[in-house]
């Protein structure tokens, strides 16, 4: 039987749809044909999925054209590029049997694997294991909850395989890439306290001084200070135009990103505030119709040990304490301690009088 080529044919975008960065997966097919270097076909394919137009009009279409263009040697790679577009570049909710499949697939690339000699190359793993944190922190339908500090935390150990390379890239789009995640993933975070860790590892990387959103230098500057959630989310906003995995990240966890602000918000307040009212707090970052519970939000922080020792709230007056309450009691306190002092001396003059 005589093989046939598939010649990708994107579908024209919908006028409505956003306008499409600068390819449309040409690139990405052309660079599987002329590349026969797994590393470098991993740097060209990371270089062109930054600028492929998300969602992909017509992704099936284009993974078979890859495919089909590629050469056997290749295939663990295009099996990476596969799982890549099916989780961040899909119109509709991943397909995630088929993702699970390659992973299990491709799983002698995980890090809790020996590399074996031939079979892959440390980039090739840092890869494997980016895409898999993704897919199991982020988008795999067992997740419950955003763990973002755990992701960083994960993706921080993979990129020290980029010392294991004999020859590094002299660009490496995909480990730059891993890097702009690190620095979002920060900025979605809530106020787990290894933040400060993280950013000094961001500083001392210069992942923070070559910031790649104008919009994330910005959000850092303001670190210290309260920003709204009208604030956030014109970022997110913004992020979304250079960083096409928060696109697929916000469609499945919009309201946890949204939590996760607030509380990073909320954990300042004592830096300002003994006490406050809900009312102050929801003026100071919330905007009309948003939906978000500034109480129960409170009451997590607080069972979660995320404030001071002594952060209450007052339901009946509705304020916030982020200091013990005691001086509200210091003079019967006192008072208290002084008619103890005098029984004790009284005691022991009696004592005294009694042994005489």
């Amino acid at each position: 039987m005589e093989s046939t080529s598939i010649t990708y044919q994107p579908v024209p975008s919908p006028s409505k749809m956003k306008p499409q960065i600068s390819n449309t997966g040409t690139e990405l097919v052309s660079a599987v044909s002329s590349t026969l270097d797994t590393d470098a076909l991993l740097q060209k394919s990371q270089q062109c999925l930054n600028s492929l137009a998300c969602p992909c009009q017509d992704l099936q279409g284009l993974i078979s054209a890859i495919k089909s263009a590629s050469t056997p040697p290749q295939e663990p790679v295009i099996r990476l590029i596969e799982v890549e577009l099916l989780l961040f570049f899909s119109a509709d909710i991943p397909d995630t049997n088929r993702v699970e499949s390659i992973f299990k697939e491709l799983s002698y690339l995980s890090t809790t694997n020996s590399l074996s000699v031939g079979s892959s190359t440390p980039l090739m793993r840092i890869k494997y294991n980016d895409l898999s944190m993704d897919y199991h922190f982020l988008l795999s339908p067992k997740v419950k909850g955003l763990r973002l500090a755990d992701l960083v935390t994960k993706k921080i150990n993979v990129l020290s395989l980029v010392h294991e390379s004999p020859t590094p890239h002299p660009q490496n789009f995909v480990t730059d890439h891993i890097r702009h995640k690190l620095l979002v993933y920060y900025v979605l975070c809530d106020s787990d306290y290894r933040k400060k860790g993280v950013l000094r590892y961001l500083d001392a990387e210069g992942i923070v001084d070559k910031s790649l959103s104008p919009g994330i230098a910005e959000f850092l500057a303001r670190r210290e200070k309260l920003i709204t959630l009208e604030e956030f989310k014109r970022l997110v906003g913004l992020i979304k135009q250079d960083f096409y995995p928060l696109s697929v990240i916000e469609r499945s966890h919009a309201h946890e990103l949204l939590e996760n602000h607030l509380d990073a918000n909320l954990s300042k307040l004592p830096n300002y505030y003994t006490s406050i009212s809900l009312a102050r707090i929801e003026r100071l970052l919330l905007a009309p119709g948003d939906q978000i519970s500034i109480e129960d939000l409170l009451c997590k922080m607080i069972t979660g040990n995320k404030f001071p020792y002594g952060a209450s709230i007052d339901q009946i007056s509705g304020f916030v304490y982020f200091a013990e309450k005691a001086q509200k009691y210091g003079e019967f306190e006192t008072h208290i301690k002084q008619v103890c002092d005098r029984v004790a001396v009284i005691s022991a003059s009696i004592q005294a009088q009694v042994k005489q």
